[in-house]
């Protein structure tokens, strides 16, 4: 019976470098969009698996999308792979969202909201976001910093649905401008939260009469 596993085994990872080596053949007809200059200039991350695959990929997006948190470069594959690199016929970010299935859907009836959720949608591209964003989760960033919050306040679920609905935000801009991702860091998103926070908190005052004011540093 070992002598059988171990066979199923090498059979399956002869199946598998066939796969991976006919994806490389491919995506190496693909046009180039940065140079190997531009590639080499990167910002890295520590040593990881796949690496040869994401310069590829730099190569042939024009950016790294193995930079935004959670997402490896088996990720972005599947990603590319799904919604491509021209995203044109997604008029906004709320329309690819949409067909993501992450964009909140609210049904009212009579003026009440009776169902929240978001629209369905179970294509690759959507599952490799969950994924992605559970992986960010588990990162010192600001996306990391927004998914623990949003799973303190309302379960793992909704977190995983809400930070995979903010990465597909992040990859559509991204994708459409070309800009790099740049890192917030927790600290910087710890510091808007705490602004929206006293903002929502001054409006709910004045709304009730009152002013707040904010207490003085103790000396």
């Amino acid at each position: 019976m070992l002598a059988q596993e171990r066979q199923t085994y090498a059979f399956l990872q002869e199946r598998i470098a066939e796969c991976e080596e006919r994806i490389t053949t491919t995506l190496e007809t693909f046009e180039t969009r940065a140079s190997a200059e531009d590639v080499a200039a990167s910002p890295k991350r520590k040593k990881r698996k796949h690496d040869d695959l994401r310069q590829l990929l730099h190569r042939i997006v024009g950016i790294d999308l193995a930079q935004v948190p959670g997402l490896e470069a088996i990720t972005v594959l599947i990603f590319i792979s799904e919604v491509g690199l021209d995203l044109g016929r997604f008029p906004t970010v709320k329309h690819f969202t949409s067909w993501l299935g992450l964009c909140p859907r609210n049904d009212i009836t009579g003026g009440k909201v009776i169902r929240r959720g978001t629209n369905p949608g179970a294509n690759r591209a959507t599952q490799a976001l969950r994924m992605a964003a559970q992986a960010a989760g588990r990162s010192r960033t600001a996306i990391g910093a927004f998914y623990r919050r949003k799973r303190a306040q309302s379960g793992a679920r909704i977190a995983n649905k809400a930070t995979a609905h903010k990465l597909a935000r992040i990859l559509y801009l991204m994708l459409t401008r070309g800009d790099a991702y740049a890192e917030a860091g927790i600290d910087a998103y710890e510091e808007r939260y705490r602004q929206r926070a006293l903002k929502n908190l001054k409006r709910r005052a004045q709304t009730m009469g009152f002013d707040l004011v904010e207490r003085e540093a103790a000396a």
